[in-house]
């Protein structure tokens, strides 16, 4: 994990300071991306590379300071995991209202951002274990979550790009499976690839 933020941080530095090639008056940005997500394992399932596909909007009232919304849905599909004897997916689901900052850049063709967000989150588990006479194990709970992370924007008024790291934080209720309480948590942090519209 720590190997992942000095990557990303290099990157930022050295992407920050591309010459300006457009003045950058954006108001709102919408935009859309993939990225990987590494979720530790918790009391319900093992550790996790997932899928994660995220959107938002974001309004900058100021040149550097804006206001958000963001939904982030990670999936697995459990077909990796048929040879071992078992059929699982995972599912986690955010909604968060952000704020972010831009304190480089604002103007600029390249925009140096972090944000930070607050919401809910959704969890799902489904496991078929043919191993063991097709046993199941479901787990369904949601709780609250938090986002912190750090992003370069490129690109002026129109189309453009994004590159960015987050992390997230889940609080969720413990779930009940086959008579125990287990805690599950869907934390992790993700490497992600957005393409974006401002105006």
């Amino acid at each position: 994990m720590i190997r992942k933020i000095l990557a990303v941080t290099v990157l930022l530095l050295v992407l920050a300071p591309l010459p300006v090639l457009a003045e950058n008056d954006q108001t709102v940005v919408i935009g859309w991306g993939l990225g990987g997500y590494d979720a530790p394992a918790d009391d319900v399932r093992g550790d996790r590379k997932l899928l994660a596909s995220h959107a938002y909007v974001e309004w900058y009232a100021l040149d550097e300071l804006g206001f958000g919304f963001r939904r982030t849905v990670l999936i697995e599909t459990g077909i990796a995991f048929l040879a071992l004897g078992a059929f699982e997916t995972f599912s986690l689901t955010t909604n968060m209202v952000t704020v972010n900052w831009v304190p480089f850049g604002a103007q600029r063709y390249a925009r140096l951002g972090l944000v930070a967000g607050v919401g809910t989150a959704d969890y799902k588990y489904d496991g078929v274990f043919f191993l063991l006479g097709g046993a199941t194990r479901q787990a369904h709970t949601s709780g609250t979550a938090t986002l912190a992370g750090a992003y370069l924007d490129w690109g002026g008024d129109g189309f453009g790009a994004r590159l960015g790291y987050d992390m997230i934080s889940t609080n969720l209720d413990n779930v009940t499976v086959s008579g125990s309480s287990l805690k599950a948590d869907g934390s992790g942090n993700s490497i992600y690839f957005d393409l974006r519209w401002a105006f």
